[in-house]
């Protein structure tokens, strides 16, 4: 079905799958093999990427920071960051809709924020 928003885990089916399995994960080992898993998913336009569902669930508590390995958020960095770069000004042209543009973008820069403090 996609996302209606990026506000919180909510508002994206793939977010909230993501959160309802990362939430049964009992060991730490599982729920690192989940987070490597969700940082393959690159999505597409109706569906929001690993990377997104991770910080969501880290803006919400449900991950946590030392559930990560270090390689694995800075992965979440990296990732954020370029959407946030391919949903900047320089990409206007590529967006088509300049609200949709900068909702994203206003979102990548907030998710940027949680999983850098």
């Amino acid at each position: 079905m996609g996302y209606m928003g990026l506000d919180s885990w909510g508002e994206s089916d793939c977010a909230a799958d993501f959160v309802y399995v990362y939430r049964k994960a009992t060991t730490m080992a599982q729920r690192r093999k989940l987070l490597d898993k969700e940082l393959k998913d690159f999505a597409n336009s109706y569906n929001t990427p690993g990377s997104v569902n991770i910080a969501l669930a880290m803006e919400d508590g449900i991950v946590r920071r030392d559930d990560l390995t270090a390689k694995q958020l800075n992965k979440v960095r990296e990732l954020l960051a370029d959407l946030k770069l391919k949903s900047s000004a320089k990409y206007r042209d590529e967006w088509g809709d300049e609200t949709n543009r900068l909702m994203h973008n206003d979102a990548y820069k907030r998710l940027l924020k949680v999983v850098f403090s």
